[in-house]
């Protein structure tokens, strides 16, 4: 069985109603100015478009605005229903890192409840580990809630309210790190924003 669908969430920007401006990660470059994950990350979700156009997997992307991730995890639900969907749509919560310019290994994370969720990235971290997308390879970690903090840890918050719909499964992708990217410029980063999809699209779970 392979993705019936992909949805796309860019995570950093004009994101809820608490956090009207949430530029995401930053790094300084050489010139002394600051790059910020809300500007390359819309960049990467193109270059997942444009694979998902390219191999006939619908696409949708939802909107960065002020709504919270629920009610962005809702939009993608009424876009799965729409689709009517015969197997499993990932919805991709997209990041990049801060880091440093020397690491050289992406990140997803699952939720440990969701067997697609596992497989999928288990699978897919396989495949990217062969391609050149300037890794090493991809870590892939389970994400859950600490029921004995009031916050979420490892992430688990970008893709929790996925699960309270039915036929999707959630990703948080970190793909790759800023200072790497960023040197890439527009068509660079929407080039690996493909070649990190493509996988995505392949893996049979």
């Amino acid at each position: 069985m392979r993705v019936a669908g992909v949805i796309v969430d860019v995570q950093h920007g004009v994101k809820s109603p608490t956090a009207a401006h949430d530029p995401g990660a930053s790094v300084r470059l050489g010139d002394g100015s600051r790059v910020y994950e809300r500007d390359l990350t819309p960049w990467l979700a193109q270059g997942v478009e444009d694979v998902c156009r390219q191999e006939g997997v619908p696409f949708h992307r939802v909107a960065v605005d002020g709504r919270s991730y629920g009610q962005r995890a809702a939009d993608g639900a009424r876009w799965v229903a729409e689709l009517k969907a015969d197997g499993p749509v990932a919805y991709l919560a997209l990041h990049l890192n801060a880091g440093s310019d020397t690491a050289r290994y992406g990140a997803v994370g699952f939720d440990r409840r969701s067997r697609w969720g596992r497989a999928h990235v288990n699978g897919w971290a396989l495949s990217v580990d062969a391609q050149e997308v300037g890794v090493s390879g991809i870590r892939a970690w389970e994400l859950y809630r600490d029921p004995a903090r009031h916050w979420i840890t490892n992430g688990h918050y970008t893709i929790r309210h996925v699960y309270d719909h039915d036929g999707m499964f959630g990703v948080l992708c970190e793909w790759n790190f800023l200072a790497q990217v960023q040197p890439l410029g527009v068509a660079g980063v929407r080039r690996l924003g493909g070649q990190w999809a493509r996988p995505l699209l392949t893996v049979d779970f």
